[in-house]
């Protein structure tokens, strides 16, 4: 399929043993997979992102349409630092292997566990499957998916927004289960 080329879908599928699940479109005279690619962020030049990773790395090409988000959503990579860790589902288009993505994101922390501790602005959440303890720093952009409000302790909650090291999170979006 890929003529010795190994690439690896964000879904871990190895599109050159053509497992199932390998994102591949095809049009007449033009071949699009679908992909990933991860790691952080080495170089900004005018519409491309360029990163390193444990594999070399890739460069994403980036369009007016593209969205980037780095604690909230913007319109260009304006928002991304040297060093973040940055995430991009890509479309490979062939025969240039080209790398596009519509949505880029940076720095996303996610944490599902028990509240342990509740602050007007924060909240400590033992982490459900690493049993870390982290703060979750309320946001003003914050949106409540599932529950009527900010947790209490002892509730079950999910958390993504961004990572801002130190086992801490700014809240994105929240989701609580009691």
């Amino acid at each position: 399929m890929h003529a010795g080329r190994r690439c690896r879908s964000r879904y871990g599928i190895d599109s050159s043993r053509g497992e199932l699940n390998d994102g591949i479109r095809l049009v007449p005279h033009h071949i699009a997979e679908v992909s990933a690619c991860i790691g952080r962020l080495i170089a900004v030049i005018s519409d491309t992102l360029s990163l390193r990773n444990d594999k070399g790395g890739c460069v994403i090409h980036t369009n007016a349409q593209t969205t980037f988000w780095r604690g909230d959503t913007y319109h260009d990579a304006g928002a991304f630092k040297l060093g973040d860790e940055v995430s991009a589902g890509v479309t490979v288009s062939y025969p240039g292997l080209v790398l596009t993505a519509e949505h880029v994101e940076a720095n996303v922390g996610k944490v599902e566990g028990t509240v342990v501790s509740v602050q007007a602005d924060r909240i400590v959440v033992k982490d459900s499957r690493s049993r870390v303890r982290v703060t979750v720093l309320r946001d003003a952009h914050m949106s409540i998916e599932q529950g009527t409000g900010w947790p209490g302790k002892g509730a079950e909650v999910m958390v993504t927004g961004l990572d801002v090291g130190r086992n801490t999170i700014r809240a994105y979006r929240l989701w609580v289960e009691k």
